[in-house]
């Protein structure tokens, strides 16, 4: 079935084999997994805590932060929706407030 695959080879022995380890390549690419794991949260601007928190007070300080900058944006969307209510179906007796 891998007959064909030039990326495998067959290692065949007439004793017993012994294969010696390393744990520093485990943990370098545990090491390397994290780290590119924390850069794409820091590249797309949020905290990778949300989905792990790893303590209370990070995950309840992130969501803080990012409730606050999402509220300016939802009055900024929450004006113009009044402003667009109150020109088309507004008159000097009916107000709309979104």
């Amino acid at each position: 079935m891998l007959k064909g695959n030039k990326n495998v080879s067959v290692l065949t022995t007439y004793a017993d084999v012994e294969a010696i380890t390393s744990k520093s390549t485990d943990e370098s690419s545990d090491d390397l997994l994290t780290r590119a794991e924390q850069n794409i949260y820091a590249q797309a601007g949020v905290s990778g805590q949300i989905f792990a928190s790893t303590g209370s007070g990070t995950l309840e300080a992130s969501l803080k932060n990012d409730l606050a900058l999402m509220m300016y944006f939802a009055n900024k969307a929450s004006a113009y929706i009044s402003n667009v209510l109150n020109d088309k179906f507004g008159n000097s007796n009916i107000s709309f407030k979104y």
